[in-house]
């Protein structure tokens, strides 16, 4: 259900758009409806017909009345559908494409002090809602003059200005961003964050597509630009999958197995865990090779897990908005 009210009018909407009956009083002057879309109620009665950019909208039937003119790139929808018939978490773009977003919930705590030139040493944990389920994940904070990136033409300048020390809470906002991971590239690239704490205080980060609050305790404050962040480990499942977990436990990885190909590791297979209980949830990522020099001149190569853990149901799925 959807309201909206101004001085010309009061209107309660079913999630499609459909006027809710003896619940919306709109005066003769007012040209917009649903999605602030100009209506057409000269065609088929007050509502019930949606000028968007592109297509004319009927919010009863919940569908657009011609073909979708980016249908070629969307081949898994229906050309008439609106917003990917997902009128709960996602709208419709100007009538061509849903616009659609991550949500990340964060906490952590860390230590930053430069003037342009300095260090940001900090730990955060974290949860992400994309439009395939959910993400917890671990990242760490190691930013000191020989990483910064300040050189000119840098695509990630790691800018630190004044000084803090704290601990804090967060929820940000990557717009048209559908997946975990394009939300933190998102938010890498194009983050630039405000924070100033005395005993209780907050932060604001902008970027292009994004917005973020944090609140807490600390003392100090700064000014950051870049990518501050380094993944640790992420585990990415659908929410069909996360269903089976009870929310606020902390998710692991066990059992975890290599995966070979002509004696080479490729890759890594494990089972979620949460609060220390397997779920029975498999999860795989890929392999770091790593080479090291022995004193003789030989070298050794060994493997790590890269990191990115992830169901096979969300890969699937994730493909889909590459």
């Amino acid at each position: 259900m959807g309201l909206f009210f101004n001085n010309m009018c009061t209107i309660d909407y079913y999630p499609g758009g459909m006027l809710q009956p003896g619940r919306s009083l709109s005066s003769s002057e007012y040209e917009f409806g649903f999605n602030n879309v100009e209506k057409d109620d000269e065609v088929k009665g007050i509502g019930n017909s949606l000028s968007f950019r592109y297509r004319i909208y009927d919010p009863r039937l919940v569908r657009f009345l011609s073909v979708d003119p980016l249908s070629a790139s969307y081949p898994w929808n229906s050309t008439y559908a609106f917003a990917e018939n997902r009128p709960i978490d996602g709208i419709d773009l100007e009538g061509t494409e849903w616009l659609n977003s991550t949500s990340v919930y964060s906490e952590g705590m860390g230590i930053a002090a430069g003037l342009n030139i300095g260090f940001n040493v900090g730990l955060t944990y974290g949860t992400a809602w994309d439009m395939i389920g959910k993400t917890q994940y671990i990242a760490y904070n190691l930013i000191g003059p020989s990483n910064q990136q300040l050189e000119d033409n840098s695509s990630d300048p790691r800018m630190i200005l004044g000084g803090e020390a704290s601990l804090d809470v967060g929820l940000q906002f990557a717009y048209d961003n559908p997946t975990f991971s394009k939300a933190m590239k998102t938010f890498g690239l194009s983050m630039s964050s405000v924070s100033l704490k005395w005993g209780i205080g907050g932060s604001i980060q902008i970027g292009s597509n994004t917005f973020g609050l944090r609140a807490g305790v600390g003392i100090g404050g700064t000014f950051k630009t870049g990518n501050q962040s380094t993944i640790l480990q992420s585990i990415s499942i659908t929410k069909k999958e996360s269903e089976k977990i009870a929310s606020g436990l902390d998710w692991s990885i066990g059992n975890i197995v290599q995966d070979k190909v002509n004696g080479k590791t490729v890759s890594y297979t494990g089972e979620v865990y949460a609060d220390g209980q397997a779920t029975g949830i498999i999860v795989s990522t890929g392999a770091n090779e790593i080479q090291t020099k022995n004193n003789d001149g030989t070298s050794d190569t060994t493997y790590e897990p890269k990191g990115d853990w992830k169901s096979e149901s969300y890969f699937n799925e994730e493909k889909k908005f590459e």
